[in-house]
C-alpha cells in the first residue's frame, strides 16, 4: 500500500487528476449498483440542480451541443490512433515529437476518465434508481388476454378515430401549423403537474444535423448525458415528433429505462387537447400492444381478426420515414443503412445489458405492461 501511494505521489498533476476522477467514478458506479435509495436521493436532488444549471446552459445554444462534442470525439479518439503509431515509430527517440506523444497520451486520458464521470453522474446512476413503473404504478394485479384486448382495441379505435380528423397534403401526410417542439413540452410540464419528478426546468429540445444519418440506425431521438440534451431526428414523419420528444424529455428528467420513457412519452401526449399530439402518443404503442395481442391469441383461429381492424391511413402514418424521405436519406448515404443498423443495434443493445437491462434492446417493447399496469389502475 505504501509502495502504491509512493507511485500515485510521483505522478505529475494531470496524471494525478486523471486517477482521482477515474477512481471517483469508480466507487460512484458501486454505490450506485449497491444502494437503490441512493439512486433515488441522487436523481431527486444532485441530478436535477446539474440539468437545471449544466443543461440551462447548453439549452442556450441553437445547435446541438453534444452532436458537436460526438464529432470533437470521433477526431480525439483519430488522433490518438495516430498518436500511438508516431509513439511507435519514434519509440527510440527523444525529441519533440516523443515529447508531443507523450503529452497527448496524458491529456486524452484525462479527458476520457472526465467522460467517465460525467457519464456516471448523468446517466449511468439513473439505471440503478426505481423506475416510473415502480414508483407509479403501484399494482399487484395480473392481466389476461381479455384486458390486453380491451388495451389493444381501445388503442386502435383511438387511431382510427384521430387518423380521419387532419389536413392533409396531396401525398396524405400531415400538415401541422403550429410548433410541435413547444406544444410538446407543454405535455412534459402539465405531467408535471402531477408527477413531482417530471416538474420544474425543461432544456429546449435540439434537431440533429446528421439526421440522415441517424436514420440509418432507425433512431427517432437520443438523450445525450453529456451535454444534457433531448436530441430527435430531424428528418422522420411528422407524427412522430411529439411522442419522441416527450420520449426524450423522460430521459432528461432521470428517467433512464427505454419502457419508462416510451410510457411516459405516452402518459404526455395521449392527455393532451391538441389532437395531433394526442394521435402521435397512441401511435407511439399502437404496434408494440398490437404485436403483443395477436402473439397472445395466434392459436386461437379468428380471435384476432374479430377485433377492429387497424385502417390503412393509420399503417400509413404509422412509419419512421415515408418513401420519399428514405429515398433522399439513401441518395447521400456514405454507408449502407444495412451495415449502420446493424452496427447501431449492437451498440444499443450492448449500452443497456452493461447498464443492468437484461433484455437490451427488447426493453423498449415492456411498455406494454405498464400500460395494463396504468389501464388496471383505472379499473379497465
Amino acid at each position: 500500500m505504501k509502495r502504491f501511494l509512493k507511485r500515485i505521489s510521483e505522478l505529475d498533476e494531470l496524471n494525478k487528476a486523471t486517477l482521482i476522477i477515474f477512481i471517483l467514478g469508480i466507487i460512484i458506479n458501486i454505490a450506485a449498483w449497491v444502494s437503490v435509495p441512493f439512486c433515488d436521493f441522487y436523481r431527486r436532488t444532485v441530478f436535477r440542480a446539474i440539468l437545471r444549471v449544466y443543461g440551462g446552459i447548453t439549452s442556450l445554444f441553437p445547435f446541438s451541443v453534444g452532436e458537436l462534442m460526438i464529432i470533437i470525439a470521433v477526431i480525439l479518439v483519430a488522433a490518438a490512433i495516430l498518436n500511438g503509431i508516431l509513439l511507435v515509430i519514434f519509440r527510440k527517440s527523444t525529441g519533440r515529437v516523443k515529447a508531443f506523444s507523450k503529452k497527448y497520451i496524458k491529456i486524452f486520458l484525462f479527458l476520457v476518465s472526465s467522460v467517465f464521470l460525467v457519464m456516471t453522474l448523468n446517466c449511468f446512476i439513473l439505471y440503478h434508481a426505481t423506475s416510473f413503473g415502480e414508483s407509479e404504478l403501484k399494482t399487484d394485479s395480473e392481466y389476461t388476454i381479455e384486458d390486453l384486448e380491451k388495451l389493444r382495441n381501445k388503442i386502435v379505435t383511438q387511431c382510427n378515430e384521430l387518423s380521419g380528423r387532419f389536413v392533409r397534403d396531396d401525398a396524405g401526410n400531415i400538415i401541422y401549423e403550429k410548433d410541435v417542439y413547444h406544444e410538446s413540452v407543454k405535455c412534459m410540464k402539465a405531467l408535471g403537474e402531477k408527477y413531482e419528478l417530471l416538474s420544474g426546468f425543461y432544456p429546449g429540445v435540439k434537431t440533429i444535423a446528421f439526421s440522415g444519418f441517424m436514420s440509418q440506425q432507425y433512431v427517432s431521438g437520443v438523450f445525450f448525458p453529456f451535454s444534457m440534451e433531448a436530441n430527435v431526428n430531424g428528418v422522420m414523419y411528422l407524427p412522430n415528433y411529439p411522442a419522441v420528444i416527450c420520449h426524450e424529455l423522460a430521459h432528461i428528467k432521470g428517467y433512464i429505462y427505454e419502457d419508462d420513457a416510451n410510457f411516459i412519452g405516452y402518459l404526455a401526449t395521449v392527455n393532451s387537447d391538441d389532437i395531433f399530439i394526442k394521435y402521435s402518443g397512441y401511435l407511439s404503442v399502437l404496434y408494440y400492444v398490437d404485436n403483443d395481442y395477436y402473439d397472445a391469441v395466434s392459436l386461437e383461429e379468428g380471435r384476432y381478426e374479430a377485433q377492429p381492424a387497424i385502417e390503412d391511413i393509420v399503417h400509413f402514418d404509422n412509419v419512421f420515414l415515408t418513401q420519399e424521405q428514405w429515398k433522399s436519406v439513401e441518395d447521400s448515404a456514405v454507408i449502407s443503412t444495412d451495415v449502420v443498423s446493424q452496427v447501431s443495434d449492437i451498440a444499443m443493445d450492448t449500452s443497456l445489458k452493461v447498464n443492468g437491462v437484461s433484455d437490451g434492446i427488447t426493453s423498449y417493447s415492456r411498455v406494454v405492461e405498464l400500460l395494463l399496469r396504468y389501464e388496471a389502475s383505472k379499473g379497465f
